[in-house]
């Protein structure tokens, strides 16, 4: 493809260019792939019956796309002026879900929202590719933001039952865990009834069993997929025996950015009231940019970036009232990241040169729970448990035999984990009466790995005419900000209560590993850092009013173990 000038644009993925292909012109050659994805789902199901009044409502909403800018081998790019390749993917789902049921026997109210959000976003130079431009830009972005919400309310002069689900899922699988935790709760009304003599209202219930509606809706297969790793990645790369001759910048950028907020609430009313309300929040993304195996380049900048950012919000509310009443909210978080920049290893004669050379990798996790729940009966109980967890592996990785000459070089991963304070409590529960049993627990855990890897007989070194303010630096950099606060509110005749706080960083790493036979040469400055900064609050607090008082308050805010370290073997 030759034209004397203006621009070349091409608005999907390039699969015509076998390989020998060429792409000349004067002007700009630029190669784009964009989707966009939008759901907005509202399921209602509401009834009002004599004897027995039934509600359930399920909505399931899956989300997969692919969004791929790229050449195929062997092309040849001469452009004028600049080039570039680029691919945007953004999915928005807005889900509302509700059950609602009245009667003057049994009414049970239920409702359930699953979404999945699964994306392949890329934009990439293949195998063997020669590229002349002003500027050379691969980039691929994916922005993903999913809010779900669900709520249910059940009234029953014998019996008020209710059971709310919210589970999104970015990248990550519907664990056995969810699975259990979405059919207990929803199905919360069939143990609980049973368990209080009132199974013979439940027997004449029919479409209830929200589990098996779960196990059976028409994208099973979807629910099932599981995965070792992620299923959402977002990557950008040129790729092995490239080469490229760039006379400003060559930029490599690839960046995620995942919001997810889930909420489930449940309220019951009845001589008997049972209400249950689960809520999840999982992502586990996958981020690379990199430069393959191999290459030639020579450019005036090269910059070389991956960006992961996510934010998971789980709630969860459950309220009820009768003269027996049980209460049970959870609500979690799971954010798994793998975030990666990358050179690959060298050989065949190939070097890397530039005047400014920046690799980094860059990891911002944030998080967050709160669970209610309250009861107010005869004989009561009442729990919540808020649950967070969060794994981030952050890397730069240089290749074994990589020639790099540049007058600056700066190479660095960071990590950043946040939970903040919430202006009220990661987990409340409280009940009152005759006879009342509460527990509240706020629990995080949290794993860091954070590495820069200079590969075996790699070269690092300036240009011979470089000055002496030239430096090398080298940083692997972990912030953690955690903070969890419980409260419980017992009164009763006898009142037990138990609440609990507990934050784990464990392991945290941070490390620069330069390999056996690496030469790094600077005639400035060479600086390495690695460090992990970390602070971490835990509190809980118990109140119980009664003539016999079971208190139990635990608060255990650190269990740190930190290794941060620069090898040079």
């Amino acid at each position: 493809i030759s034209t004397g000038g203006g621009l070349i644009t091409f608005n999907a993925g390039v699969d015509f260019l076998q390989t020998k292909g060429v792409i000349s012109t004067s002007g700009n050659v630029d190669i784009n792939a964009d989707s966009s994805e939008a759901v907005d789902s509202v399921t209602v199901a509401g009834t009002g019956g004599g004897l027995t009044g039934v509600a359930g409502s399920v909505s399931v909403n899956v989300v997969t796309s692919k969004t791929h800018a790229y050449t195929k081998d062997g092309v040849n790019i001469d452009a004028g002026s600049d080039s570039s390749v680029k691919a945007k993917d953004t999915v928005n789902v807005s889900s509302k879900t509700g059950g609602g049921a009245l009667s003057i026997g049994l009414g049970v109210g239920a409702g359930v929202d699953i979404d999945i959000i699964r994306t392949d976003t890329g934009a990439y130079l293949g195998t063997n590719n020669t590229v002349t431009a002003d500027n050379l830009e691969i980039k691929a972005v994916s922005e993903k933001s999913v809010n779900s919400k669900v709520i249910s309310a059940s009234g029953g002069l014998a019996c008020g039952i209710t059971g709310a689900v919210s589970i999104v899922l970015a990248g990550a699988d519907l664990s056995g865990d969810s699975r259990d935790e979405s059919g207990n709760i929803s199905s919360y009304s069939q143990e609980q009834a049973s368990a209080n003599k009132v199974d013979g209202y439940v027997d004449d219930v029919r479409g209830t069993d929200v589990k098996s509606d779960i196990n059976n809706v028409s994208v099973e297969s979807e629910l099932n997929k599981s995965s070792s790793g992620s299923m959402s990645r977002t990557f950008a790369y040129m790729g092995d025996g490239s080469s490229a001759d760039i006379e400003n910048n060559l930029s490599i950028t690839s960046s995620d950015s995942t919001d997810i907020d889930s909420y489930a609430g449940g309220f019951a009313l009845g001589l008997l009231g049972i209400g249950g309300a689960f809520s999840s929040a999982k992502a586990n993304i996958e981020t690379t940019a990199g430069i393959g195996e191999e290459v030639d380049i020579d450019a005036g900048k090269i910059s070389v970036y991956a960006e992961g950012k996510s934010d998971a919000y789980a709630e969860s509310l459950a309220k009820t009232a009768g003269a027996l009443s049980g209460v049970a909210a959870k609500a979690e978080t799971v954010n798994v990241s793998t975030t990666k920049g990358y050179i690959g290893s060298g050989g065949n004669g190939k070097k890397i040169e530039s005047d400014e050379f920046d690799v980094k990798a860059d990891q911002e996790t944030k998080f967050n729970s709160k669970t209610d729940s309250s009861s107010v009966s005869v004989v009561g109980k009442s729990g919540a448990w808020s649950s967070n967890k969060a794994n981030a592996l952050t890397t730069v990785d240089i290749g074994s035999n990589t020639q790099i000459k540049s007058d600056s070089v700066k190479i660095g991963a960071s990590t950043t984990v946040w939970k903040p304070w919430l202006s009220d409590y990661n987990a409340i529960s409280g009940s009152g009466g005759v006879f009342n049993g509460a527990a509240a627990s706020g629990k995080t855990d949290v794993s860091v790995h954070t590495k820069v890897n200079i590969g075996n007989n790699a070269k690092i070194q300036m240009h011979d005419d470089a000055d002496t303010t030239s430096d090398i630096e080298m940083s692997a950099l972990n912030d953690l900000y955690l903070y969890d606060k419980v409260k419980l509110d017992a009164a009763g005749f006898i009142s037990l209560a138990k609440s609990e706080s507990f934050i784990t960083a464990q392991p945290i790493n941070a490390s620069i590993n330069i390999g056996d036979g690496a030469f790094l040469k600077s005639l400035g400055d060479a600086k390495f850092f690695a460090r992990t900064n970390a602070d971490m609050k835990a509190q809980a607090n118990t109140s119980t009013y009664g003539l016999a008082l079971s208190l139990i308050h635990i608060s255990e805010p650190t269990r740190p173990l930190y290794i941060s370290y620069a090898v040079f073997c």
